[in-house]
């Protein structure tokens, strides 16, 4: 046996029926070194706690109980996967593997390969891999396939998500990484994304193409229920994502701020979305509701990020009923011999009825070519792109595609001669 150590961290929160087979998927991984097991009860009520006493006691050299008598994440929900000071003095490995006790591991090889890479590659923070979404309402199964192969995963691909999060149960990275002295407070409840941007910080991250777990989707009382599934509570997570996002560009020396403000593009839109839903006192008293002031921030930081959020409130009040356009664009419209939107789901539909309202001509939607599609959208005609290719010289081409494909449409476009690429940004300064 090698002589260093994983730990393998298992939040839990009322897993009493889900928990056994997350404690099985990690006694039953087969490797060439020790790990330890350590169930974070987190003041369950359904029973789950005694399920935890009993398999530490069941094997006291593989297993670590700790049972809170009060909820800490209810408290800190900002501290997000469990990132609470005193794990310090339980984690003694070399390495840290992270699941929820609702998910579980489906591969025994799964710590040797990603620990096997680690430790050949020094380069090398955090490894995930792909893994599988079990929906427990109706039965479904498909894969996760946040990429497409093995490989790196870059900052622009970690920010963007562009298909989708890594699993969280499929993490494991250098506990030295994950205790590091924080570049920010965590004010994201987004804990997997602020470990994956702070790993990125440190050194690489490697993603394989392999499923070895299982998330589950639609668990009663789970995160994604309770939480990102009520629209009150969902706008105020995107708030603190899109804060998140304005420290991480702060400390990055905005290396890669133009990605970062395509994000907090993405998620300004997203709370559109959401608060089309209320009425202007009601987005005020959500907003208002928003305390973004924690642990170690300073008066002075505190005042900057009410800001932000007041900012923030300010732009999805005056925009969420009037349809929102840049000044910018419209500048590029006015000076355009035509005005194209490329993209026909459903950013392409919203930016189609933002011009449509200001009574902004649009001579047509672009789709790729190839691709299947309406004829018609707002008695619109939708074209592919070589229909219209010898006609856009002297155009506007809005792009309102999917995020993760844009910059592909960009690359296609930038080819053509005379022809204007725009892409909305907010009016919304840090």
């Amino acid at each position: 046996m090698k002589d260093f150590e994983v730990s393998i961290w298992c939040v839990i929160y009322n897993h009493r029926d889900y928990l056994k087979d997350a404690i099985e998927g990690f006694l039953n991984q087969k490797t060439e070194y020790n790990f330890h097991i350590y169930l974070h009860d987190d003041a369950s009520d359904d029973g789950t706690s005694e399920i935890v006493k009993d398999m530490a006691q069941k094997y006291p050299d593989k297993i670590t109980a700790i049972i809170q008598k009060d909820n800490l994440y209810s408290k800190h929900p900002e501290a997000g996967m469990g990132q609470y000071p005193y794990i310090k003095e339980y984690v003694r490995g070399k390495y840290f593997a992270l699941c929820e006790g609702d998910d579980f591991w489906i591969d025994p090889n799964k710590l040797q390969i990603q620990v096997d890479y680690m430790e050949n590659h020094p380069e090398c923070i955090m490894t995930a891999h792909n893994g599988i979404i079990y929906n427990q309402s109706n039965g479904n199964i498909r894969t996760m396939s946040p990429y497409d192969k093995e490989q790196d995963i870059s900052i622009e691909e970690a920010v963007m998500w562009y298909k989708g999060n890594i699993p969280t149960a499929s993490i494991i990275l250098r506990t030295e990484a994950y205790f590091r002295e924080g570049i920010f407070n965590n004010s994201c409840q987004s804990g997997d994304w602020i470990i994956q941007l702070n790993c990125l910080m440190q050194g690489k991250i490697h993603y394989f193409d392999r499923v070895m777990s299982c998330y589950r989707a639609n668990i009663p009382g789970s995160y994604t229920v309770t939480k990102w599934g009520d629209i009150k509570k969902r706008i105020p997570i995107r708030v603190s994502q899109i804060l998140f996002l304005i420290t991480y560009d702060i400390y990055m020396n905005k290396e890669y701020h133009n990605i970062i403000k395509r994000k907090i593009n993405q998620m300004v839109e997203y709370i559109f979305i959401d608060a089309g839903k209320f009425t202007n006192e009601e987005i005020t008293d959500i907003f208002n509701g928003i305390d973004y002031f924690h642990e170690n921030m300073s008066d002075e930081q505190h005042e900057k990020y009410k800001k932000y959020i007041q900012d923030i409130r300010d732009v999805v009040l005056k925009y969420k009923d009037t349809h929102y356009c840049s000044q910018k664009t419209k500048d590029i419209i006015d000076k355009s011999k035509r005005v194209y939107i490329f993209g026909a789901g459903y950013y392409g539909q919203i930016m189609l009825s933002k011009l449509l309202y200001m009574g902004i001509e649009v001579s047509g939607v672009i789709v790729s070519s190839g691709q299947t599609h309406v004829d018609m959208l707002n008695n619109i005609r939708v074209y592919e792109l070589h229909e219209v290719i010898d006609e856009l010289s002297g155009s506007c081409v809005i792009l309102a595609g999917n995020f993760k494909i844009r910059n592909e449409i960009r690359e296609n476009l930038d080819r053509l001669q005379q022809v204007d690429i725009v892409e909305e940004v907010y009016d919304f300064d840090f």
